[in-house]
């Protein structure tokens, strides 16, 4: 039996919302090549990712050695995340206000070209080591390829990430990249993925018309919205109201 094509987390529903915040550049680029890229995690500036390939290996007669190979160096990935909005995310990815968030939903990348095989799951934050090993080892065997590149420090669980991942092997993709290549480029149907177009709470407002003027233009259904992170109108979000008491 031939394996799954495109594999969802287990504690996943296809119809959950996700998110990636993008520049853009990074935005027009999807917009008007329908493609997308996914990068080398060993490339990444969390030097912890996908750890084994950084821990020496100790022979039997006690000696450590590098490790020549893991299949770690080998994965590609996407960040997208579950968390609807997030202050945070916004000063992170988003330092210019001008920045552009995504929605759409996990069964959306089924669209994606190209893999034979990639998952979507979200990732397991971790306290110690030790303790992401193992979660590793007791993954599902339907996604024990991509495990090692779904743990990451507790540190790093404010961003409540959902990734997208494949592995750089000839029966996952179409053509294996060179060891110095670091970028995955797919073809990815920009307006049939994207379900929502959430712009910068900081932005000016002209900005956001042209967004809105653009998507129009090339012919994307989904209006942008701005952020109303920084709305300051309280009771019109919550319709709470206080109340005088006399004081006899």
């Amino acid at each position: 039996m031939l394996p799954e094509r495109f594999i969802i987390g287990q504690n996943l529903d296809p119809e959950m919302k996700v998110y990636r915040y993008i520049s853009l550049k990074q935005f027009m680029h999807f917009i008007e090549n329908n493609k997308t890229y996914l990068t080398r995690i060993s490339s990444w500036d969390d030097t912890w990712e996908a750890p084994t390939m950084k821990l020496p290996i100790q022979h039997e007669d006690g000696r450590l050695s590098k490790l020549a190979y893991s299949s770690g160096m080998d994965l590609f990935a996407q960040c997208w995340t579950s968390k609807k909005e997030s202050d945070a995310m916004w000063r992170i990815y988003s330092a210019s206000k001008d920045g552009i968030k995504i929605g759409t939903t996990v069964k959306k990348f089924e669209l994606l070209e190209g893999p034979r095989r990639y998952a979507v799951d979200e990732i397991f934050y971790y306290e110690n080591l030790m303790e992401g090993l193992k979660y590793c080892d007791e993954h599902s065997s339907i996604m024990r390829i991509f495990r090692e590149g779904l743990i990451k420090r507790e540190e790093f669980s404010h961003e409540q990430e959902i990734r997208l991942i494949t592995i750089n092997a000839p029966n996952t993709l179409e053509k294996v990249l060179k060891d110095e290549e670091n970028y995955l480029e797919l073809n990815l149907n920009a307006k049939d993925f994207i379900e929502e177009i959430i712009i910068d709470p900081r932005a000016e407002e002209y900005y956001v018309e042209t967004i809105k003027k653009y998507c129009e233009r090339v012919g994307i259904e989904v209006v942008p919205k701005k952020s109303d992170l920084y709305n300051d109108d309280i009771f019109g979000q919550t319709k709470l109201v206080g109340k005088w008491i006399s004081v006899k």
